[in-house]
Parts: structure tokens; sequence; C-alpha cells
């Protein structure tokens, strides 16, 4: 197989941010958000990591 043609937005890598007072829309969805800030599902929305084209490939 020849080289990859994956286009990588910065969107695409970004990482939910659940803060009202950025975002109050978000307001709507206050139990749901209690919720995910409870459980361990919220590390992994939140937490910025680096993406590395390489593994990506690999994978």
């Amino acid at each position: 197989m020849g080289g990859s043609n994956v286009i990588f937005d910065p969107l695409h890598n970004s990482c939910c941010d659940f803060k009202v007072d950025k975002n109050s829309e978000l307001s709507k969805f206050s139990s749901i958000l209690e919720c995910m800030r409870r459980i361990p599902i919220k590390k992994a929305l939140t937490d910025q990591r680096p993406v590395y084209k390489s593994h990506v490939e690999h994978f």
C-alpha cells in the first residue's frame, strides 16, 4: 500500500470543554454533565494527549 492521504483537521484532535461559562448552551445538559464529572469518561474526553501521525498510520 502507498502512503496515507489522511488530512488532520485541528478540530478532530481537540478535547471537550464542559465549562458552562464558555458555552451557555451546556446549561441545558447540566444533569448529564454532572454525571460525566463523576465517571472516568470525563478524563477520556477532556484529557489532551498528542496524537502522532505515525501512530494513526500504524493503527
